[in-house]
């Protein structure tokens, strides 16, 4: 159902996060409230905060809140960017039942001034984008490239604003529908996280459109069209005030780099000491200590671990996210780890050929199979010695996974090694 547009329809702003970005989302929301002190900022935290946690003004929405009985599914098959981004749809679509409008930001944000023009724009479209560039990006070598654009997408969901409207409902369902199962990288696929699939946005519903005010959306992908200005108190680009920089991949702790997405000898943008880009970097430095980055960077991701404490890695969840959805049904709660019919006792359990299917997943390693050519067979006990000692750290896993009480082997099961380095 369309409700009524007017000038001063009730904007929210929000976020996601999982708990160690908690600075990120009070400083993201305490600049929104700054220049909409009449609006709210809400923050989905992924795996809610630690008890004690203090969210400053910012809203804090628990997943529970969103009613999805897929989350712990999700939550398990989907690492914390994945799964931040999959919950999107859902978040948004719980807020557009409570607000008339809403913005998305990602947390890595710091809004500058008022949202005045995608204000504007929500009075007459239900959907409002940025797209990463508004000019072709110079053939130079340098990154980004255009390339990098059409893996990652056309529009940037650092920013999205939705008025409660049909179009906005269609997308949120649709989009939802697709995350789902769908939310990761895979180039190939032509999957980037949640982005790519608003690249169909524009021709699937009439009232999407494209904001092109160059001080929204201002990062690392596009400081080439959009130098930085600074007069008096305010940062302005090409003539017009900065109204939010986003900050991929930006490190508090590590100023001087722009984004860690970016090698510095690629870069197509420096922070030149004295710049009004350094200024700017080094204010939102500044504001994410005042807002506890130091303490809360080190919160453990609470999706991390089964309930008995092993780490879960990439390849668990891998695994997970390869089986049919009715056999990961049939595990139930994928974190709960003691009891008889889970998904780790059937993970790391051997079959008659010596290999869970852990291990089986792990041996389609084009390298181990050099090494080791007869798994199942006779290199079988180099490889789980293998796997339960170097191939637990070289790749991260833990070695409980490895549950096959063989010694570690020395000799030939050495130079094998060797060959994997």
């Amino acid at each position: 159902m369309e409700r009524s547009s007017t000038a001063q329809r009730r904007l929210a702003g929000c976020t996601i996060v999982s708990r160690n970005y908690l600075s990120y989302a009070r400083v993201a929301g305490e600049s929104w409230l700054r220049h909409h002190p009449r609006s709210r900022f809400y923050t989905l935290v992924v795996d809610g905060l630690p008890a004690g946690a203090e969210a400053g003004r910012v809203e804090i929405v628990e997943p529970d809140a969103l009613e999805l009985p897929y989350f712990a599914e999700l939550a398990f098959r989907c690492d914390v960017t994945e799964l931040s981004t999959a919950v999107k749809p859902a978040f948004l679509s719980f807020l557009l039942e409570r607000e008339d409008a809403v913005v998305y930001l990602d947390p890595d944000v710091l809004v500058l001034q008022p949202f005045a023009e995608a204000q504007r724009a929500l009075r007459t479209a239900g959907i409002v984008l940025t797209p990463h560039t508004l000019a072709p990006i110079p053939r130079d070598g340098l990154r980004p490239s255009e390339e990098g654009i059409l893996n990652t997408g056309v529009f940037n969901l650092g920013f999205l604003a939705l008025r409660a409207s049909d179009d906005a409902s269609g997308l949120l369902g649709w989009w939802n529908s697709r995350v789902r199962e769908a939310c990761r990288i895979d180039y190939v696929g032509g999957l980037f996280f949640d982005q790519k699939w608003i690249d169909l946005v524009p021709a699937y519903y009439r009232s999407a459109a494209i904001l092109r005010h160059p001080g929204y959306n201002v990062a690392y992908w596009n400081l080439h069209e959009r130098p930085l200005e600074r007069r008096d108190e305010s940062f302005f680009v090409r003539g017009e005030p900065l109204v939010f920089f986003h900050f991929s991949g930006f490190d508090p702790a590590r100023p001087a780099t722009l984004s860690k997405r970016v090698k510095l000898e690629l870069a197509r943008t420096e922070v030149v000491p004295g710049s009004p880009l350094e200024e700017l970097t080094l204010l939102y430095r500044d504001l994410h200590v005042r807002h506890g980055f130091e303490a809360s960077s080190r919160w453990e991701y609470r999706f991390g671990r089964f309930d008995n404490g092993v780490e879960i890695d990439s390849l668990l969840r891998q695994l997970y996210a390869g089986l049919e959805p009715d056999a990961r049904r049939r595990f139930g709660d994928p974190f709960e780890a003691r009891r008889d019919g889970s998904f780790f006792e059937w993970a790391i359990r051997p079959r008659e050929d010596g290999l869970s299917p852990f291990l089986e997943l792990l041996y389609r390693r084009a390298d181990l199979q050099a090494a080791f050519p007869a798994v199942p067979g006779g290199d079988l006990e180099a490889f789980l010695s293998w796997a339960g000692t170097h191939g637990a750290k070289e790749s991260g896993y833990a070695s409980e996974l490895v549950s096959n009480g063989v010694a570690p082997l020395a000799g030939d099961s050495d130079a094998r090694l060797d060959r994997l380095d």
